[in-house]
């Protein structure tokens, strides 16, 4: 079963870079920055889209259901 890591944090403490470094390891996918997923206020912000560019993203399908 895959699991999940969410990296999170305030801005310019390095998220960014610790996910980048995360997903250089040969067994791990990053999918990138989340943008108000979990507090969403605007309708697009319900729509996650991932960095791979395929719609629907075959890495979301796989984890969509992975429990916390």
């Amino acid at each position: 079963m895959p699991k999940v890591i969410n990296v999170c944090g305030g801005n310019r403490c390095g998220t960014t870079v610790l996910d980048l470094m995360l997903g250089n390891a040969e067994k791990i996918f990053s999918l990138g920055e989340v943008y108000a997923w979990f507090r969403p206020w605007r309708p697009h912000h319900l729509k996650v889209f991932c960095g791979c560019g395929e719609r629907p993203c075959p890495h979301w399908e796989k984890i969509k259901d992975t429990p916390n």
